[in-house]
């Protein structure tokens, strides 16, 4: 059983929110994956090199890094059952416990109140962190552009890359705040729902337009089960009645579209659903989704849609 604060147990639950496997950690922190497995069972202690590439791959920053570091090369190879001397050099030697550890983190909490950590370490940007969004500038400008075209699919646009290399921050930090801002005709006027489908696509689709909606009915998954142009009828719905303003749908981890539902029927729907409302005449709605580059569907990033699919 694992201790609370073993090393091993804190790797794999970071590895896992990263969503990487053994393998992919391994091969991130350039040593085999049988390591990976042994340092995750505290079998084995990780060299100092190792851990620093861990911290660097998995955004450990800080002093969440300090602490990180000295209980990988802190912990006991059997059970973490006593501190192990950490040699500084020949004359002088320190042991660290995870208690010194929380003890650091409170007197640097102390020391330092009024200071806000601006690093997320695993977790994404989001609008509300637009300010401490940076080095992402020319991309976010293509992805207006790919945006801005004439053609009706330009109404819909998939950020498509890798685990891990941003996808979720550049959509919500950098281009949804650019879109606030004007950064497309009109744009300042739009209304802005985010969601994630889960396994149950339409209740999430339906809970993101109530969010926004001006005058909001008691219920919309009826109207988006009814048929497939039940999302063009429910954005009609939840927008005010000028037609300066549009709906902008940001759909995070499309993947799970695909990994999560498990009723066929449904899947297809809410893709088409999709797909008449984005593509009628007149239409309002625009949507961003981002997408993990190993799962690329066929329904995503080709046809109609293939050329607004941004490998990120």
């Amino acid at each position: 059983m694992h201790d609370p604060v073993s090393f091993g147990r804190i790797l794999k639950d970071l590895r896992r929110a990263r969503d990487l496997t053994q393998e992919e950690l391994a091969r991130l922190v350039a040593c085999a994956a049988i390591t990976i497995k042994k340092i995750e069972a505290d079998a084995l202690r990780p060299s100092r090199q190792i851990v620093e590439r861990l911290a660097d791959v998995l955004a450990v920053a800080g002093e969440e890094r300090i602490g990180f570091i000295q209980l990988a090369r802190t912990s006991a190879r059997n059970g973490h059952s006593a501190p192990t001397p950490l040699t500084l050099d020949p004359l002088t030697a320190l042991t660290v416990t995870p208690d010194d550890t929380n003890l650091l983190r409170a007197l640097l909490e102390t020391s330092f109140p009024a200071l806000r950590n601006p690093y997320k370490g695993l977790r994404p940007f989001t609008e509300a962190d637009a300010s401490d969004f940076f080095g992402r500038t020319i991309l976010t400008e293509q992805l207006l552009a790919r945006l801005a075209g004439e053609s009706t699919v330009a109404r819909f646009l998939a950020v498509v890359g890798p685990s891990g290399s941003g996808k979720s921050s550049v959509v919500r930090a950098g281009l949804v705040p650019a879109i606030r801002q004007g950064g497309l005709p009109g744009s300042e006027h739009w209304f802005v729902a985010e969601l994630l489908p889960g396994d149950h696509p339409l209740d999430e689709l339906e809970a993101a337009l109530l969010r926004v909606a001006v005058n909001p009915p008691a219920s919309l998954l009826e109207q988006l089960q009814a048929d497939e142009r039940g999302l063009l009828r429910a954005v009609n719905r939840v927008l005010p009645g000028n037609d300066n303003s549009e709906l902008l749908l940001v759909i995070d981890q499309f993947e799970e579209i695909f990994t999560l539902v498990e009723d066929e029927a449904t899947r297809l729907h809410f893709l088409n659903s999709l797909l008449v409302a984005v593509l009628a005449p007149r239409s309002r709605l625009r949507v961003i989704v981002t997408l993990r580059r190993f799962l690329r569907p066929t329904a995503v990033v080709s046809g109609p849609w293939r050329p607004r699919a941004a490998v990120y």
